[in-house]
């Protein structure tokens, strides 16, 4: 049998300010969704349109995008709306229990009703961009009735040119959910852009994030750049350690040819938990991009992280000592010296109206709320197609092994499968179904093995564009 237990008093005050924090800054900065959208190409919107609006024409397409600059633009993303667009669904589901694993108990199947609402929008002026993402939902179980939970995620960003060759970017995320993340929408196209959300949070029984980057890029010319950055995230889960992270980074970038880039960089992270343990990494890498064809980018990023990480371990006592404490077990600081390689890879492929992506990614991680400090191995891959003129199929895939640096006994591996597939009744109305699988396995002082799942399927409105007007 469940039960509901409801979040600390603090809970919701440390939500509504982190939002707030959030809002202020980037409405401040004059967010935008891509940071660097000078570096994406515009070759599907007509300079002659540009012009007869009144706007500037489009900048040239400068280059393949590399991961050293992780928000980045990818191949098909379009220029800037003056509008923003609203969209509400409403959906009947049948999934697992999220509360489950830490009780041990086997996950129960129950249905229920989710209402979801959301926004994305952006603008442009002369000298600075605006855009917004926002997306939420609340789930009441039809079995519980006291059993609610409510899903949300706010994204906003900005450019700011300083200076003719200095550009200065700031994003904000921050969100609150009390089920499992793929509920959301916007989780295919979160995991696409990097956005900094916790998709590997095992439980998902009262998450809250928190993250906050700010970037300048100076072109020297139209071949050479310079980036530097600084970050800042939190993490927060209930009966789980929760994590602060903190990243310094900057990059070389030189523009080969037209279609090729190489770069070095290097990233400076420090990880601190809630419970004791923290951890310092150095890594130094090598980029290089390649835009293949007009609609094929691939990306390379090899280094190496040297650092160390801090933390208890649970260690054996020696027989005779362990006869005269009573106990056959004890504790020691573990302080240990890290020399390990990191990969990153990335192939983007785009069609006339499908799209497919697949990554893979190798290096130093805080971890999650059961392994901290780790070594974490990512494989990725989506893809979309229009089945036929109103239908459209989308599958998304991948899964992730967490290795704890202080013990080799301590690892967790997830695996997520989600496939959906939506119906256009008219424009602005659609049908959806979808199926999400998310098996996850850990080995530790505890062992557990569950897998949540959910299937939907519901109605989602989105009105015409709501024109705005921001001077």
């Amino acid at each position: 049998m469940r039960t509901h237990q409801k979040a600390p008093p603090g809970s919701w005050h440390w939500t509504v300010r982190m939002l707030w924090r959030s809002s202020a800054l980037a409405a401040l900065l004059l967010v935008s969704l891509w940071p660097l959208a000078a570096q994406d190409e515009q070759g599907n919107v007509p300079e002659a349109s540009a012009e007869q609006a009144g706007e500037p024409p489009a900048p040239e397409y400068s280059g393949p995008a590399v991961l050293s600059r992780a928000h980045q633009p990818m191949i098909g993303q379009g220029s800037a709306f003056a509008t923003f667009q609203p969209f509400f669904n409403v959906s009947e589901f049948y999934d697992s229990d999220p509360n489950a694993a830490l009780s041990g108990s086997t996950p129960n199947g129950s249905t229920g009703l989710a209402l979801g609402f959301g926004l994305t929008g952006t603008h442009r002026w002369k000298k600075a961009t605006l855009s917004v993402q926002y997306e939420g939902n609340y789930q009441r179980y039809s079995q519980q009735s006291t059993f609610v939970g409510m899903n949300q995620f706010l994204n906003l960003t900005a450019v700011v040119p300083l200076q003719h060759h200095l550009t200065f970017s700031f994003g904000q995320t921050a969100g609150t959910s009390r089920q499992d993340f793929a509920t959301l929408l916007l989780q295919p196209e979160i995991l696409a852009t990097s956005t900094p959300v916790p998709s590997n949070e095992p439980l998902n029984t009262g998450v809250r994030f928190f993250d906050s980057r700010a970037t300048v890029v100076y072109q020297k010319s139209p071949r050479l750049s310079f980036s530097a950055s600084v970050g800042e995230s939190l993490i927060r889960e209930q009966s789980l350690v929760g994590t602060n992270s903190t990243t310094v980074s900057g990059d070389v970038n030189y523009q080969l040819t037209p279609r090729t880039t190489v770069g070095v960089d290097y990233a400076f992270d420090h990880y601190g938990f809630t419970a004791f343990g923290s951890g310092d990494f150095h890594t130094v890498s090598l980029d290089y991009s390649w835009r293949v064809t007009r609609t094929v980018d691939v990306a390379v990023q090899m280094g190496m992280a040297h650092g160390s990480a801090r933390s208890l371990s649970v260690v054996s006592l020696d027989p005779e000592i362990a006869v005269l404490l009573g106990i056959t077990t004890g504790v020691q600081l573990s302080d240990r010296v890290v020399n390990t390689p990191s990969y990153s890879a990335r192939l983007v492929k785009r069609w006339h109206y499908a799209s497919a992506n697949l990554a893979y990614q190798k290096g130093v991680s805080p971890g999650n709320g059961l392994v901290q400090t780790s070594t974490a191995e990512t494989v990725t891959g989506g893809f979309g197609y229009p089945v036929r003129d109103r239908w459209r199929l989308s599958v998304q895939g991948g899964w992730t092994t967490l290795s704890a640096l202080s013990s080799t006994a301590n690892r967790y591996s997830s695996y997520m499968a989600d496939v959906s597939m939506s119906h256009t009744i008219r424009p602005g109305l659609e049908a959806v179904a979808s199926f999400d699988a998310r098996p996850f396995t850990y080995v530790g002082p505890a062992a557990l093995n569950r897998t949540f799942y959910a299937a939907r399927i519901g109605l989602t409105f989105s009105p015409r564009p709501l024109p705005i007007v921001l001077r």
